[in-house]
Protein backbone atom coordinates (compact mmCIF):
# COMPACT_ATOMS: atom_id res chain seq x y z
CA UNK A 1 0.00 0.00 0.00
CA UNK A 2 1.26 3.10 -1.04
CA UNK A 3 1.76 5.83 2.03
CA UNK A 4 -0.47 8.79 1.16
CA UNK A 5 0.64 12.28 2.59
CA UNK A 6 -1.17 13.68 5.03
CA UNK A 7 -1.72 17.65 5.45
CA UNK A 8 -3.24 19.78 8.09
CA UNK A 9 -5.45 22.45 7.46
CA UNK A 10 -5.48 24.34 10.76
CA UNK A 11 -9.15 26.81 9.48
CA UNK A 12 -9.66 27.77 5.89
CA UNK A 13 -10.17 31.21 3.66
CA UNK A 14 -13.90 31.07 1.85
CA UNK A 15 -12.94 32.69 -0.42
CA UNK A 16 -11.16 31.33 -2.67
CA UNK A 17 -7.89 30.22 -1.54
CA UNK A 18 -9.55 27.23 1.01
CA UNK A 19 -11.51 25.84 -1.55
CA UNK A 20 -8.59 25.47 -4.45
CA UNK A 21 -5.74 23.85 -1.75
CA UNK A 22 -8.74 21.47 -0.51
CA UNK A 23 -9.20 20.36 -4.16
CA UNK A 24 -5.92 20.40 -4.92
CA UNK A 25 -4.87 18.19 -1.80
CA UNK A 26 -7.57 15.76 -2.94
CA UNK A 27 -6.44 15.29 -6.43
CA UNK A 28 -3.38 14.44 -5.09
CA UNK A 29 -4.64 11.72 -3.03
CA UNK A 30 -3.41 13.22 0.31
CA UNK A 31 -4.82 12.49 3.48
CA UNK A 32 -6.69 16.32 4.71
CA UNK A 33 -7.01 16.85 8.27
CA UNK A 34 -8.75 19.68 9.33
CA UNK A 35 -8.66 21.85 12.77
CA UNK A 36 -11.37 24.61 13.64
CA UNK A 37 -13.37 25.75 16.42
CA UNK A 38 -16.54 26.15 14.60
CA UNK A 39 -17.43 23.58 11.86
CA UNK A 40 -21.06 25.60 11.24
CA UNK A 41 -18.70 28.00 9.85
CA UNK A 42 -17.79 25.78 6.76
CA UNK A 43 -20.44 24.71 3.88
CA UNK A 44 -21.33 20.74 4.49
CA UNK A 45 -19.43 20.06 1.07
CA UNK A 46 -16.82 21.52 2.15
CA UNK A 47 -16.43 19.74 5.39
CA UNK A 48 -17.12 16.56 3.37
CA UNK A 49 -13.52 16.66 1.52
CA UNK A 50 -11.51 16.16 4.71
CA UNK A 51 -10.11 13.06 5.59
CA UNK A 52 -10.59 13.78 9.65
CA UNK A 53 -11.75 16.93 11.13
CA UNK A 54 -10.56 18.00 14.78
CA UNK A 55 -12.99 20.43 16.86
CA UNK A 56 -10.78 22.59 18.87
CA UNK A 57 -10.83 25.46 20.02
CA UNK A 58 -7.90 26.82 17.27
CA UNK A 59 -7.63 30.41 19.41
CA UNK A 60 -5.93 28.48 22.04
CA UNK A 61 -2.65 28.00 21.01
CA UNK A 62 -2.60 24.76 24.07
CA UNK A 63 -5.42 23.41 23.18
CA UNK A 64 -4.75 23.45 19.08
CA UNK A 65 -1.01 21.56 19.98
CA UNK A 66 -2.56 19.18 21.84
CA UNK A 67 -5.33 18.16 19.62
CA UNK A 68 -2.08 18.13 16.63
CA UNK A 69 -0.10 16.05 18.58
CA UNK A 70 -2.94 13.87 19.20
CA UNK A 71 -3.66 13.54 15.18
CA UNK A 72 0.15 13.10 14.52
CA UNK A 73 0.07 10.40 17.20
CA UNK A 74 -2.19 8.45 15.39
CA UNK A 75 -1.80 9.81 11.95
CA UNK A 76 1.67 11.43 11.09
CA UNK A 77 1.09 14.82 9.82
CA UNK A 78 4.09 15.31 7.24
CA UNK A 79 3.31 19.35 6.34
CA UNK A 80 0.54 21.84 8.58
CA UNK A 81 -0.39 25.16 7.05
CA UNK A 82 -3.83 27.68 6.80
CA UNK A 83 -5.60 29.79 4.08
CA UNK A 84 -6.78 32.00 7.14
CA UNK A 85 -5.14 35.32 7.66
CA UNK A 86 -5.93 35.04 11.42
CA UNK A 87 -4.42 31.58 12.10
CA UNK A 88 -0.80 31.54 10.26
CA UNK A 89 1.49 31.88 13.43
CA UNK A 90 -0.47 28.62 14.99
CA UNK A 91 0.34 27.10 11.84
CA UNK A 92 3.55 27.65 12.11
CA UNK A 93 4.03 26.99 15.44
CA UNK A 94 2.70 23.39 14.98
CA UNK A 95 4.96 22.82 12.00
CA UNK A 96 7.77 24.36 13.97
CA UNK A 97 7.62 22.19 17.00
CA UNK A 98 6.54 18.81 14.59
CA UNK A 99 9.97 20.03 12.49
CA UNK A 100 8.29 20.79 9.49
CA UNK A 101 8.53 23.21 6.91
CA UNK A 102 7.02 26.56 7.86
CA UNK A 103 8.36 30.14 8.39
CA UNK A 104 9.55 30.77 12.25
CA UNK A 105 6.62 31.14 14.54
CA UNK A 106 8.29 34.66 15.25
CA UNK A 107 8.27 35.73 11.60
CA UNK A 108 4.52 34.98 11.31
CA UNK A 109 4.17 36.67 14.45
CA UNK A 110 6.00 40.02 12.94
CA UNK A 111 4.27 39.84 9.94
CA UNK A 112 0.85 39.16 11.32
CA UNK A 113 1.12 42.34 13.71
CA UNK A 114 1.67 45.85 11.66
CA UNK A 115 3.59 47.45 14.03
CA UNK A 116 5.95 44.63 15.22
CA UNK A 117 6.28 44.44 11.59
CA UNK A 118 7.64 48.33 10.70
CA UNK A 119 9.65 47.74 14.13
CA UNK A 120 11.34 44.73 12.70
CA UNK A 121 12.01 46.68 9.13
CA UNK A 122 13.02 49.77 10.72
CA UNK A 123 16.41 48.72 11.99
CA UNK A 124 17.65 47.36 8.73
CA UNK A 125 15.51 48.71 6.19
CA UNK A 126 13.64 51.89 7.34
CA UNK A 127 13.42 53.64 3.62
CA UNK A 128 10.89 51.44 3.31
CA UNK A 129 9.00 52.22 5.86
CA UNK A 130 6.72 55.74 6.23
CA UNK A 131 7.24 57.53 9.80
CA UNK A 132 4.44 55.81 12.61
CA UNK A 133 4.38 55.15 15.74
CA UNK A 134 1.93 53.36 18.16
CA UNK A 135 -0.40 55.18 20.23
CA UNK A 136 -2.26 54.68 23.02
CA UNK A 137 -3.92 57.88 24.14
CA UNK A 138 -5.06 61.05 22.23
CA UNK A 139 -2.14 63.57 23.50
CA UNK A 140 0.37 61.11 21.54
CA UNK A 141 -1.59 61.30 18.87
CA UNK A 142 -1.79 64.57 18.46
CA UNK A 143 1.85 64.87 19.08
CA UNK A 144 2.72 62.39 16.04
CA UNK A 145 0.23 64.23 14.00
CA UNK A 146 1.63 67.83 14.29
CA UNK A 147 5.07 66.37 14.23
CA UNK A 148 4.40 64.73 10.17
CA UNK A 149 1.18 67.03 9.85
CA UNK A 150 -1.78 65.43 8.09
CA UNK A 151 -2.94 63.52 6.05
CA UNK A 152 -1.93 60.86 8.74
CA UNK A 153 -3.11 57.13 8.33
CA UNK A 154 -4.68 55.25 11.54
CA UNK A 155 -5.26 51.56 11.80
CA UNK A 156 -4.88 49.02 14.15
CA UNK A 157 -2.06 46.95 14.79
CA UNK A 158 -3.60 43.25 13.89
CA UNK A 159 -6.91 43.19 11.66
CA UNK A 160 -7.33 42.45 8.10
CA UNK A 161 -9.93 43.85 5.04
CA UNK A 162 -8.78 47.19 5.55
CA UNK A 163 -10.96 47.59 8.56
CA UNK A 164 -10.91 50.64 10.70
CA UNK A 165 -8.14 52.11 8.29
CA UNK A 166 -9.00 55.58 7.93
CA UNK A 167 -6.94 58.33 6.20
CA UNK A 168 -7.23 61.03 8.64
CA UNK A 169 -7.08 64.67 7.67
CA UNK A 170 -7.24 66.89 11.63
CA UNK A 171 -7.11 66.99 14.81
CA UNK A 172 -10.58 66.41 15.49
CA UNK A 173 -10.90 63.36 13.24
CA UNK A 174 -7.83 61.86 14.86
CA UNK A 175 -9.58 62.48 18.50
CA UNK A 176 -12.93 60.54 17.20
CA UNK A 177 -10.92 57.68 15.50
CA UNK A 178 -8.71 56.83 19.05
CA UNK A 179 -12.17 57.32 21.26
CA UNK A 180 -13.91 54.71 18.86
CA UNK A 181 -10.90 52.52 18.84
CA UNK A 182 -11.29 51.92 22.70
CA UNK A 183 -14.13 50.10 21.69
CA UNK A 184 -12.25 47.38 19.46
CA UNK A 185 -12.84 44.06 21.00
CA UNK A 186 -12.11 41.22 18.77
CA UNK A 187 -11.37 40.40 15.17
CA UNK A 188 -13.60 38.48 13.18
CA UNK A 189 -12.23 34.98 14.37
CA UNK A 190 -12.94 36.11 18.09
CA UNK A 191 -9.05 37.00 18.70
CA UNK A 192 -8.18 39.90 20.33
CA UNK A 193 -7.55 43.50 18.71
CA UNK A 194 -4.53 44.66 19.82
CA UNK A 195 -4.61 47.43 22.01
CA UNK A 196 -3.58 51.30 20.97
CA UNK A 197 -3.23 52.60 17.10
CA UNK A 198 -0.73 52.53 14.54
CA UNK A 199 -0.10 56.19 13.03
CA UNK A 200 1.83 55.83 9.53
CA UNK A 201 2.21 58.87 7.85
CA UNK A 202 0.10 58.83 4.26
CA UNK A 203 1.80 57.29 0.82
CA UNK A 204 1.08 58.65 -2.01
CA UNK A 205 1.40 56.79 -5.28
CA UNK A 206 -0.05 53.32 -7.02
CA UNK A 207 -0.42 50.38 -5.11
CA UNK A 208 0.73 46.95 -6.12
CA UNK A 209 0.99 43.68 -4.91
CA UNK A 210 3.63 41.44 -4.98
CA UNK A 211 3.55 37.96 -4.74
CA UNK A 212 6.07 35.76 -3.73
CA UNK A 213 6.84 32.15 -3.14
CA UNK A 214 9.56 30.14 -1.56
CA UNK A 215 9.97 26.38 -0.48
CA UNK A 216 11.59 25.81 2.44
CA UNK A 217 14.80 27.71 2.91
CA UNK A 218 15.22 27.90 -0.61
CA UNK A 219 15.55 31.08 -2.79
CA UNK A 220 12.31 33.52 -2.94
CA UNK A 221 10.18 33.52 -6.36
CA UNK A 222 8.20 36.20 -8.04
CA UNK A 223 5.10 34.84 -9.27
CA UNK A 224 4.14 38.42 -10.43
CA UNK A 225 2.90 41.65 -9.46
CA UNK A 226 -0.55 43.05 -9.55
CA UNK A 227 -1.86 46.65 -9.75
CA UNK A 228 -4.38 48.02 -7.44
CA UNK A 229 -7.00 49.68 -9.89
CA UNK A 230 -9.82 51.08 -8.11
CA UNK A 231 -10.43 51.86 -4.37
CA UNK A 232 -14.05 52.37 -2.86
CA UNK A 233 -14.64 55.73 0.19
CA UNK A 234 -11.38 57.18 -0.66
CA UNK A 235 -13.31 60.55 -0.32
CA UNK A 236 -14.16 59.61 3.13
CA UNK A 237 -10.84 58.21 4.07
CA UNK A 238 -11.78 54.38 3.64
CA UNK A 239 -9.64 52.08 1.43
CA UNK A 240 -11.81 49.63 0.39
CA UNK A 241 -10.23 47.33 -2.98
CA UNK A 242 -12.63 47.33 -5.65
CA UNK A 243 -10.35 46.64 -8.43
CA UNK A 244 -7.03 44.66 -8.89
CA UNK A 245 -5.33 43.65 -12.54
CA UNK A 246 -2.47 40.83 -12.52
CA UNK A 247 0.69 40.85 -14.15
CA UNK A 248 1.83 43.81 -14.32
CA UNK A 249 5.31 44.23 -15.89
CA UNK A 250 7.00 47.15 -15.85
CA UNK A 251 10.50 49.15 -15.22
CA UNK A 252 9.12 49.06 -11.67
CA UNK A 253 8.90 45.14 -11.32
CA UNK A 254 12.47 44.82 -10.31
CA UNK A 255 12.63 47.41 -7.99
CA UNK A 256 9.41 46.29 -6.74
CA UNK A 257 11.02 42.54 -6.08
CA UNK A 258 13.88 43.10 -4.68
CA UNK A 259 12.84 45.40 -2.04
CA UNK A 260 9.90 42.73 -0.78
CA UNK A 261 12.94 39.98 -1.20
CA UNK A 262 15.25 41.77 1.00
CA UNK A 263 12.36 43.26 3.59
CA UNK A 264 10.99 39.13 3.90
CA UNK A 265 14.65 38.24 4.46
CA UNK A 266 14.64 40.81 7.36
CA UNK A 267 11.62 39.36 9.02
CA UNK A 268 13.22 35.56 8.37
CA UNK A 269 10.06 34.86 5.93
CA UNK A 270 11.56 31.78 4.79
CA UNK A 271 8.66 29.40 3.96
CA UNK A 272 5.50 29.88 2.29
CA UNK A 273 3.25 32.12 -0.69
CA UNK A 274 3.22 35.54 0.67
CA UNK A 275 1.26 38.80 -0.65
CA UNK A 276 3.05 42.39 -0.05
CA UNK A 277 1.11 45.62 -0.40
CA UNK A 278 3.07 48.36 -1.33
CA UNK A 279 3.01 52.24 -2.93
CA UNK A 280 5.97 54.13 -5.05
CA UNK A 281 6.05 57.41 -3.89
CA UNK A 282 7.98 59.77 -5.61
CA UNK A 283 10.45 56.81 -7.13
CA UNK A 284 10.35 55.29 -3.55
CA UNK A 285 9.16 51.58 -2.48
CA UNK A 286 6.97 51.78 0.89
CA UNK A 287 5.40 49.32 2.04
CA UNK A 288 2.18 49.27 3.09
CA UNK A 289 1.60 45.48 4.82
CA UNK A 290 3.06 42.18 4.55
CA UNK A 291 0.49 39.50 4.71
CA UNK A 292 2.35 36.16 5.30
CA UNK A 293 0.00 33.57 3.00
CA UNK A 294 -1.30 33.82 -0.30
CA UNK A 295 -3.54 36.83 -2.10
CA UNK A 296 -7.60 36.88 -0.75
CA UNK A 297 -10.65 37.96 -2.47
CA UNK A 298 -9.45 35.41 -5.48
CA UNK A 299 -6.94 37.61 -7.19
CA UNK A 300 -4.38 34.33 -5.62
CA UNK A 301 -7.10 31.33 -6.04
CA UNK A 302 -8.57 32.59 -9.59
CA UNK A 303 -6.86 35.57 -10.80
CA UNK A 304 -3.47 34.68 -11.24
CA UNK A 305 -4.39 31.16 -12.43
CA UNK A 306 -6.21 32.59 -15.23
CA UNK A 307 -2.98 34.75 -16.02
CA UNK A 308 -0.58 32.15 -15.71
CA UNK A 309 -1.91 28.23 -15.90
CA UNK A 310 -0.43 27.27 -12.08
CA UNK A 311 -2.14 28.21 -9.02
CA UNK A 312 -0.65 29.51 -5.95
CA UNK A 313 -3.08 27.70 -3.66
CA UNK A 314 -1.27 24.07 -5.17
CA UNK A 315 1.90 25.69 -4.07
CA UNK A 316 0.83 26.55 -0.84
CA UNK A 317 -0.30 22.60 0.07
CA UNK A 318 3.47 21.39 -1.61
CA UNK A 319 5.39 24.09 0.14
CA UNK A 320 3.92 22.74 3.52
CA UNK A 321 4.97 19.28 2.41
CA UNK A 322 8.41 20.19 1.71
CA UNK A 323 8.26 19.94 -1.61
CA UNK A 324 10.85 22.07 -3.60
CA UNK A 325 8.38 24.27 -6.04
CA UNK A 326 9.77 25.99 -8.68
CA UNK A 327 6.86 28.81 -10.25
CA UNK A 328 7.44 28.85 -14.25
CA UNK A 329 4.27 30.31 -15.50
CA UNK A 330 2.59 28.05 -18.59
CA UNK A 331 0.07 30.74 -20.06
CA UNK A 332 1.06 34.35 -20.67
CA UNK A 333 -2.45 35.98 -20.12
CA UNK A 334 -3.69 38.83 -17.97
CA UNK A 335 -6.60 38.59 -15.49
CA UNK A 336 -8.62 41.64 -13.41
CA UNK A 337 -11.27 41.20 -10.64
CA UNK A 338 -13.58 43.96 -9.80
CA UNK A 339 -15.63 43.85 -6.22
CA UNK A 340 -19.16 44.10 -5.92
CA UNK A 341 -20.61 46.82 -3.58
CA UNK A 342 -24.15 48.57 -2.96
CA UNK A 343 -24.64 52.41 -2.72
CA UNK A 344 -26.53 52.64 0.15
CA UNK A 345 -27.18 50.65 3.59
CA UNK A 346 -30.32 48.45 2.87
CA UNK A 347 -31.86 44.57 2.82
CA UNK A 348 -30.35 42.69 -0.19
CA UNK A 349 -32.85 41.39 -2.11
CA UNK A 350 -30.78 40.11 -5.44
CA UNK A 351 -27.82 40.26 -7.87
CA UNK A 352 -28.83 39.87 -11.42
CA UNK A 353 -25.90 38.38 -13.02
CA UNK A 354 -27.50 36.66 -15.72
CA UNK A 355 -26.11 39.72 -18.46
CA UNK A 356 -22.39 39.85 -16.93
CA UNK A 357 -22.02 35.89 -17.16
CA UNK A 358 -21.72 35.55 -20.95
CA UNK A 359 -19.79 38.79 -21.55
CA UNK A 360 -16.34 38.81 -23.06
CA UNK A 361 -13.53 37.71 -21.30
CA UNK A 362 -15.83 36.72 -18.04
CA UNK A 363 -14.58 33.82 -16.01
CA UNK A 364 -16.06 33.91 -12.70
CA UNK A 365 -18.62 35.81 -11.19
CA UNK A 366 -19.12 35.00 -7.17
CA UNK A 367 -21.58 36.27 -5.41
CA UNK A 368 -20.65 36.11 -1.11
CA UNK A 369 -23.98 38.46 -0.11
CA UNK A 370 -26.99 36.22 0.34
CA UNK A 371 -30.24 37.51 -0.55
CA UNK A 372 -32.38 38.89 2.44
CA UNK A 373 -29.03 39.93 4.45
CA UNK A 374 -28.62 43.37 5.80
CA UNK A 375 -25.93 45.03 3.56
CA UNK A 376 -23.71 48.32 4.15
CA UNK A 377 -21.81 50.96 1.52
CA UNK A 378 -18.60 49.48 2.31
CA UNK A 379 -15.99 50.27 5.22
CA UNK A 380 -13.88 47.25 4.68
CA UNK A 381 -13.27 44.50 2.01
CA UNK A 382 -15.55 42.35 4.64
CA UNK A 383 -18.69 44.59 3.02
CA UNK A 384 -18.07 43.73 -0.62
CA UNK A 385 -20.70 41.71 -1.95
CA UNK A 386 -19.28 39.67 -4.55
CA UNK A 387 -16.49 39.11 -7.48
CA UNK A 388 -16.04 39.39 -11.20
CA UNK A 389 -13.15 37.73 -12.77
CA UNK A 390 -12.51 38.40 -16.18
CA UNK A 391 -9.26 37.13 -18.52
CA UNK A 392 -7.84 39.03 -21.08
CA UNK A 393 -4.28 38.50 -23.40
CA UNK A 394 -2.94 40.53 -20.96
CA UNK A 395 -3.84 42.78 -17.69
CA UNK A 396 -5.62 46.20 -19.24
CA UNK A 397 -7.88 44.38 -21.63
CA UNK A 398 -8.96 41.67 -18.65
CA UNK A 399 -9.59 45.24 -16.22
CA UNK A 400 -11.18 46.24 -19.48
CA UNK A 401 -13.95 43.28 -19.51
CA UNK A 402 -14.17 43.40 -15.47
CA UNK A 403 -14.96 47.29 -15.81
CA UNK A 404 -17.45 46.76 -18.47
CA UNK A 405 -19.13 43.76 -16.70
CA UNK A 406 -19.23 45.54 -13.35
CA UNK A 407 -21.28 48.36 -14.94
CA UNK A 408 -23.66 46.04 -16.24
CA UNK A 409 -24.68 44.43 -12.56
CA UNK A 410 -27.71 45.01 -10.67
CA UNK A 411 -27.70 44.74 -7.32
CA UNK A 412 -30.77 45.54 -6.06
CA UNK A 413 -32.08 46.06 -2.35
CA UNK A 414 -35.92 45.66 -0.95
Amino acid sequence: MINKKHIAFVEASLTGAGQKALEYAKSQNYRISFFTRNSDNYPDDFLGDFDYIYRCDTNSIHELLVEIATCNRINKIEGITTTADFYVPQACLAANILQLPSMPYSSACKARNKYLMRCSLEKYFNEINPKFELVHHINEALHFAKKISYPIIAKPQNINDSLYVKKILNDQALKNYMLNSKNWKENSSGQPIGRGVLLESFIEGSEFSVETLQSYHEPIQLIGIAKKDRFFGTENGNFVELGGSFPIVSEETNLLFTAVSRALAILDINCGVIHTECRIQNGQIKILEINPRMAGDMMGSHVITLATGLNPADQVVEIALGTKVIWKSIKNNGAAMMALHTHKDGILKSINISKIKNMPGVKYVNIVAKPGSTVHVPQSNADLLGYIITEGKNAQEAREYAQHAYHECKIILE
